[in-house]
């Protein structure tokens, strides 16, 4: 432990660390020399008692674990017959300012054998020479060691690989950084191979970084490199102190035949689905683009790709191709394949399964909620098929235990269909988990678990009258509530929506902001006793949808390219929204929020690029155009 000399005083009459302790040392004496001549008298006996006696006798040694800011000092101590009391090293970085101290780990004690002692010393500085000697002092005096120095390590330089650039087919150019923290970087190269861990290769920094405090960055050029290979490397630097490695990357170097990169299909249905990839014809125009696919084997079948006229660019090109007349609950295999006169590539395998006819399901949050009663709420997609039974599954462990049908089946389709089922005798203020479960002829289907919880026994909230009765998708709009039993509500539903965004509340009357929404909906208030039952005065109809995004806005004018159009009021599901480029429909639009739906591109107007403006339609109201509502067509 460190401790700072701030001065010199007298304490008792004894003199403190770096006083002149000649008059202890000479009063020392003559005591010894009278005590000395008494004993003579005293017999042999009385001089070997006092053979041990006066101030320690102390050895300064040198340094151990000698570091860049730490260091351990050494010496020895005997206590010659007398209790050390004092027992420390002085250092400092220079011979005659020995102005810093460190305590000796442990005492020396008060026995008649050298004793070893220790200090660890930290916060010093880099490369930077300190003296020091040992001090100890017993009940007959202090004495001081002599003075030794050391100096302390400089600093490693510093190390950071960077990312190579440019990588060509058979050369590249490595980068990185070197600090040399202030000593003389006398080594700097890259270490580099073709297996991780292991550098077969090395070549020289093409500057040296020199001896100052700042990262200077550095290169190195390689050549005679294969075609399509991954190569790992490193920078490495050495100084005064140490040989430094920086961390591990790699680079691929381009290759002579185009790139083929399948990736996952998309649009799977029953029988269809859309296989897709990325060819890079690497400077020589792509001469065929094809997908193999099928269902034991890959190279069962082959279908060309959609898009004519790929170029000879250096830039990935997105390809597709639509299959049709599958078989339905079947895993099919497929890998995009490119040539150009350079070679043929094969992509990498990937696969899909196509959707079997058994119902989709989604359970819904139940309504009409109260003490004892609710209603249970889901939507079933009979996926083409007629719906043979339908349920609701309750209970209040995972066990669950209790049924009830759904009023009606619903009709056979491909689109979302609201079923529902009421319950009595429910226990107030308790936890229910709820799933349904439809079959068909192919089989049954099981939504996921939802909970709800009943309320407490008290008046229900009846809503008569709100107002307005209109606002945007976007929601924000204040709506007040007319009604009865409104007091303490602790939310609010605008369709399957809940918010707490309550601004005031009395029994009769509370105002609320409206959440985002799409289409007309019921707005329900909830108390702790229950939800208001839906009735014509409570309904509000949101606004026209609202673009905020298209990602990616940019794609090819042939179409095809997968995008996310982000916003409000779009109606979830594959059924209640639809989206036009400038005048065509956009394919494959699934909706998975009123906030975000999918969809595929519409080929360009007469294959010519250019913008596009991107408009949502649902329920006959069409978005507003704006500069996030656009998608570029690109050659």
């Amino acid at each position: 432990m460190l401790r700072w000399n701030r001065g010199l005083r007298v304490d008792d009459a004894r003199m403190r660390p770096g006083r002149p302790r000649h008059h202890l040392r000479r009063r020392g004496l003559l005591a010894g020399l009278t005590l000395a001549l008494a004993l003579v008298f005293a017999g042999t006996g009385a001089i070997g008692a006092l053979a041990g006696g006066g101030a320690p006798t102390v050895e300064t040694e040198h340094p151990n674990s000698l570091a860049r800011t730490s260091v351990e000092l050494t010496g020895s101590v005997n206590p010659n017959s007398s209790a050390v009391s004092e027992c420390y090293f002085e250092y400092g970085t220079s011979e005659s300012s020995l102005t810093s101290t460190a305590a000796c780990s442990y005492g020396p004690g008060e026995g008649e054998t050298v004793v070893p002692v220790n200090a660890s010393v930290t916060g010093l500085t880099e490369t930077e020479t300190y003296f020091y000697r040992l001090h100890a002092k017993n009940g007959d005096g202090e004495s001081d060691g002599s003075v030794h120095s050391f100096t302390t390590l400089p600093t490693a330089p510093g190390v950071n690989t960077e990312a190579a650039r440019p990588v060509g087919r058979t050369t590249a150019t490595l980068d990185g950084f070197v600090d040399p923290n202030d000593s003389e970087v006398t080594e700097c190269f890259f270490e580099y191979g073709t297996v991780p861990g292991t550098y077969s290769g090395q070549i020289a920094c093409s500057s040296a970084p020199g001896s100052g405090s700042e990262p200077v960055q550095v290169h190195a050029t390689l050549e005679g490199l294969s075609e399509s290979k991954v190569y790992y490397y490193r920078v490495v630097a050495r100084n005064a102190y140490a040989l430094e490695h920086g961390g591990r990357t790699n680079f691929e170097t381009l290759p002579a035949a185009p790139r083929s990169n399948t990736e996952p299909a998309i649009n799977v249905a029953h029988t269809s689905a859309t296989l897709r990839g990325f060819v890079t014809p690497n400077d020589a125009t792509i001469e065929s683009c094809s997908f193999e696919w099928g269902s034991h084997s890959v190279e069962e079948n082959s279908v060309p790709c959609e898009q004519s006229g790929i170029g000879a660019g250096e830039s990935p090109v997105a390809v597709t191709a639509q299959l049709t007349g599958l078989s339905e609950s079947t895993t099919y295999h497929f890998k995009l394949v490119s040539t150009n006169s350079r070679g043929t590539t094969v992509g990498g395998g990937l696969g899909f399964s196509t959707l079997p006819f058994v119902p989709k399901t989604v359970i819904s949050r139940p309504t009409e909620l109260s003490d004892e009663t609710a209603q249970l709420n889901a939507k079933v997609n009979p996926q083409d098929e007629a719906i043979t039974a339908c349920a609701f599954e309750y209970g209040t462990t995972p066990a669950l235990g209790k049924s009830a049908s759904c009023k009606t089946l619903p009709p056979a389709g491909e689109r979302y269909t609201q079923v529902s089922a009421a319950v009595t005798g429910l226990s107030p203020t308790t936890t229910y988990l709820v799933r349904v479960r439809v079959a068909d002829a192919s089989g049954v289907t099981y939504s996921r678990e939802e909970s709800f919880s009943t309320f407490k026994a008290g008046l229900l909230p009846t809503v008569t009258k709100i107002k307005p009765r209109k606002g945007n998708s976007n929601g924000g709009t204040t709506v007040t509530v007319k009604g009865a039993n409104l007091l303490h509500a602790t939310g609010v539903l605008f369709g399957e929506t809940e918010t707490t965004d309550i601004t005031s509340d009395t029994a009769d009357s509370l105002t609320v902001i409206a959440p985002p929404g799409v289409g007309t909906v019921d707005v329900i208030v909830i108390t702790e006793s229950g939800e208001s039952t839906p009735n014509s005065e409570d309904e509000f109809t949101y606004g026209k949808p609202i673009i905020t995004a298209v990602s990616p806005n940019h794609g090819g004018v042939a179409g095809g390219t997968e995008v996310t159009v982000t916003g409000y009021g779009f109606e979830p599901g594959n059924a209640g929204t639809t989206f036009v480029f400038n005048k065509l429909p956009a394919t494959s639009v699934e909706c998975v929020s009123s906030t975000s739906c999918t969809m595929m591109t519409p080929a360009a107007s007469k294959g010519k690029a250019g913008k596009a403006k991107v408009t949502a339609k649902v329920n006959g109201k069409g978005s507003s155009a704006s500069s996030a509502a656009s998608f570029t067509y690109e050659t």
